[in-house]
């Protein structure tokens, strides 16, 4: 019998509520899920360990999600990117978020159900 494929996901976040959250919807799923709150750990983290999703939160203080994902790119790795958000900003143009390319972009809230999916899509 073939072994279910476990996919390792990072989730970054300055707000560990919405870490929780992002746990309890992903359980139950074939997922090895490993969270920061603080984005300077996670970019060290992402620098020695590989991920097949990363998702990140856009607003974080002096890093935010881009600059993560545009270390992921100088680093060479290309794991599925979504990006949260809980305020639009003018930055989050469709060009930008093309150009760290993105597989998915949520506002929060989010329906659970739409996040789920879209991590799937993500992870093909």
């Amino acid at each position: 019998m073939e072994q279910e494929k476990i996919y390792k996901i990072l989730a970054v976040d300055d707000e560990p509520t919405i870490l929780k959250v992002i746990r309890r919807i992903l359980e139950g799923e074939p997922y090895e899920i490993v969270t920061f709150s603080d984005s300077g750990q996670a970019i060290l983290f992402l620098e020695s360990h590989d991920f097949d999703l990363v998702i990140s939160d856009f607003h974080m203080g002096r890093i935010n999600g881009f600059d993560i994902f545009r270390r992921l790119a100088e680093l060479n790795k290309t794991p599925a990117k979504i990006l949260i958000t809980g305020t639009p900003d003018p930055s989050l143009t469709e060009k930008n978020l093309e150009s760290v390319g993105l597989h998915g972009f949520v506002l929060k809230p989010w329906d659970d159900d739409v996040f789920k999916r879209m991590v799937k899509k993500a992870l093909g």
